[in-house]
């Protein structure tokens, strides 16, 4: 028996993004996603948010306030999980 998996619109193929984090950096991206009509999953860590130590500016890793993640997210249909509350390879930042 031939079985074969199909997407939304019956689509035998799909391309997915996924960031880690939720950083400052995430809203341009999403804009980005929104003006071509893409959709992305956005993994939050929630023990990080508004961390905006010196270190995590410098690397490129501040990460939003819960209050920027809400208003980011509450009007769009990307997909919001959360990914840890604090991963253990980011508590040197």
């Amino acid at each position: 028996m031939y079985m074969s998996m199909r997407f939304p619109g019956l689509k035998p193929k799909a391309l997915t993004f996924s960031y880690d984090d939720g950083v400052r950096q995430d809203k341009r991206l999403v804009k980005l996603f929104d003006k071509f009509n893409v959709k992305g999953t956005f993994n939050i860590c929630t023990g990080r948010f508004g961390e905006d130590t010196p270190q995590a500016i410098a690397s490129g890793r501040d990460a939003m306030s819960e209050r920027e993640m809400t208003e980011l997210f509450k009007c769009s249909s990307h997909e919001v999980a959360v990914h840890a509350y604090t991963p253990p390879h980011h508590e040197s930042l």
